[in-house]
């Protein structure tokens, strides 16, 4: 009979990390972007970015559910944040609308550090 070795959780989530890693690579380089276009003050190039980024966390999306349960709610949680960044950011013509993009922006950060943390809890 043959041995069929049995995958751990860290190789699961490795698995997964592989297979997300393009789509989390695109969707930092244009957070990045929207950074640089903010700092420039450039309010057409941040709200263009915040088009791309709502692509890129559709894309996102379709990578959950993760093997891990925990890993799902901080990643989905970022998701989530960031997308409300994406859709608002695209229609605010205030300082407490930049001001409000800039608060889920820095909160689906966090939920990306919680979540990277998970992964190399395990190991």
């Amino acid at each position: 009979a043959a041995v069929i070795p049995i995958e751990t959780m860290a190789q699961k989530v490795d698995a997964w990390r592989t297979e997300a890693t393009s789509d989390i690579l695109r969707a930092s380089a244009t957070l990045d972007m929207i950074s640089e276009k903010a700092y420039q003050q450039d309010v057409s190039g941040v709200q263009a970015a915040c088009v791309i980024l709502e692509i890129d966390i559709k894309r996102l999306r379709t990578h959950l559910p993760s093997p891990l349960p925990a890993l799902n709610v901080e990643f989905g949680a970022a998701m989530d944040d960031y997308n409300n960044a994406a859709v608002m950011c695209q229609n605010m013509d205030t300082v407490a609308d930049v001001d409000t993009v800039v608060s889920y922006m820095e909160s689906g950060t966090i939920h990306v550090q919680n979540a990277t943390a998970i992964m190399n809890g395990l190991k």
